[in-house]
């Protein structure tokens, strides 16, 4: 569902594969995948959010989470 690719200076950018709603159910699942992509690494992270369709708060909070 997430994709993580690392762009030039170390910039890593997340986006979703295909169009999604980041709801608590979703949230957990990022939260799992987060944990299998080395964001230690990056000098920043990008948050591509072309394909999210809507995002609550337990969907924020996962975001917040990679900070």
């Amino acid at each position: 569902m997430f994709e993580f690719r690392l762009a030039k200076d170390k910039i890593g950018v997340i986006s979703l594969e295909k169009r999604a709603r980041i709801t608590g159910e979703t949230s957990s699942n990022f939260r799992k995948w987060q944990d299998t992509v080395d964001l230690k690494s990056c000098s920043r992270v990008i948050l591509d959010g072309t394909n999210i369709e809507f995002i609550d708060s337990m969907g924020i909070a996962a975001l917040i989470s990679i900070y």
